[in-house]
């Protein structure tokens, strides 16, 4: 079996697309966000493959959940997470073997960095809908939802964000703060 794990590092969570993944209802596979696991950590974090030959090593990393009928596994990093294979045997694959996948994560850090340059420049065409469809002031704060939501769609990690408005036609400047507060109701602050 073939996959591939899109980790989200903030959220340290991954989800797993498979070749034998069965699709829902509308035809797509349908993976559900799964905690970062040791050795897929280990992965993203240090940039170079690993591979567990043996049901020992698996179980050594404390993959229990990578299945019982998996004796060998090999992750290879990209730039959104790892390409995997696995099989019923131990000591399945080559060094070539894993040659051919660390190509195959080149060929797809390429692909994703050019689809994280198309999602950038979407949440930059929506956040100037935004600012061109302000009528009033208080539209600030549809806009400051709407520039939230951009950044955690393209992965930007952050604790606030917020908008300061300078009015410059007086002395000294005054300023006004807007706050989104997805907790609470939307108020400035």
């Amino acid at each position: 079996r073939c996959s591939i794990q899109l980790v989200d590092r903030g959220r340290r969570r991954f989800v797993s697309y498979g070749s034998r993944q069965k699709p829902d209802a509308s035809g797509k596979p349908d993976p559900s966000p799964t905690e970062l696991r040791t050795g897929l950590r280990q992965v993203v974090e240090s940039g170079a493959p690993l591979y567990r030959r043996t049901r020992a090593e698996i179980e050594s990393w404390g993959e229990v959940e990578i299945g019982p009928q998996i004796n060998s596994v090999v992750d290879v990093p990209f730039a959104g997470g790892t390409l995997a294979m696995n099989s019923l045997q131990e000591n399945a694959f080559s060094d070539q073997d894993i040659q051919v996948l660390e190509r195959f994560a080149q060929v797809m850090n390429e692909a994703f960095q050019r689809l994280r340059q198309l999602q950038r420049q979407e949440a930059v065409r929506r956040v100037r809908e935004a600012v061109w469809q302000m009528q009033k002031s208080e539209d600030l704060l549809q806009m400051l939802m709407v520039i939230r939501q951009q950044l955690i769609e393209v992965g930007v990690l952050f604790d606030d964000v917020g908008l300061n408005v300078v009015d410059t036609t007086v002395q000294p400047w005054a300023v006004q703060y807007y706050y989104y507060y997805p907790d609470q109701e939307d108020r400035p602050g």
